[in-house]
């Protein structure tokens, strides 16, 4: 008989406490029961902490002080996280549906916890953004919304979001793992995911901290040009978007 692995949901917030209802909430309502969900706050200001206050009993474990910023953030929510696998789902992002992890879970191949799940996300602003699994797309960007990639929990430990790569910090980690892991691609909509991210309104300092990956990972060469034709047809895609 099958045994349904547990699943660490980790949410991290900075004076966004508006969002943070909306995940939690989110969280609340799912109907898979392995689930528990780990928050970290960076020492808001705003009310968040009144939100993580009436949320408390949901909590398996919260936390608020100073970080170094979101991977920070992500990097203390693993250490707590005593799951088998992790799904990072920050302040403002929220699940699709409240059976969607249930359905995730009918997915995947168990047991094992070798395996990374991609998943599709929809944006706030409606677009969906499909996990990919060419091997171009994993040259110059995540194959999947981050939010929308569930981990082995072995492959947080064994290998941590490394602060220097600032918001590629990810990107940077799954080359890392990727190579370690299989990836899954799953035919569903996990998550909504905010857009108003510095990932995603920033895309210069992207580009920044994605050169830095690319410069130490040896592949300057290959995905420089790629992410810069990237570049190029997102132009396009928001010129025709306003035409």
């Amino acid at each position: 008989m099958r045994a349904d692995p547990k699943i660490s949901v980790i949410t991290v917030v900075l004076n966004d406490k508006h969002g943070l209802r909306r995940t939690v909430q989110s969280v609340v309502e799912q109907c898979y029961p392995g689930l528990e969900h780990i928050l970290i706050d960076g020492g808001s200001t705003d009310g968040t902490l009144d939100i993580i206050k009436e949320y408390q009993p949901h909590f398996a474990y919260s936390l608020s002080e100073q970080d170094q910023g979101t991977y920070d953030a992500m990097n203390k929510g693993v250490e707590r996280a005593t799951g088998d696998f992790v799904l990072f789902l920050n302040a403002g992002d929220s699940f699709y549906h409240p059976k969607v992890v249930s359905d995730l879970v009918r997915y995947m191949e168990l047991p094992g916890s070798d395996i990374l799940y991609l998943c599709h996300a929809r944006r706030s602003s409606g677009r969906l953004l499909k996990a990919k699994g060419s091997a171009m797309k994993r040259l110059f960007s995540l194959p999947a919304c981050h939010q929308a990639i569930l981990y082995p929990i072995e492959a947080l430990r064994h290998e941590r979001f490394d602060l220097r790569f600032g918001i590629a910090s990810d990107y940077h980690h799954y080359q890392l793992i990727s190579a370690k892991y299989r990836s899954n691609i799953v035919n569903l909509i996990l998550v909504e995911y905010d857009t108003s991210g510095i990932s995603t309104t920033r895309r210069d300092l992207l580009e920044r901290d994605l050169q830095a990956v690319y410069k130490d990972l040896g592949t300057s060469h290959i995905s420089t040009p790629l992410l810069w034709m990237d570049g190029i047809y997102v132009k396009i895609r928001k010129w025709l978007k306003g035409a």
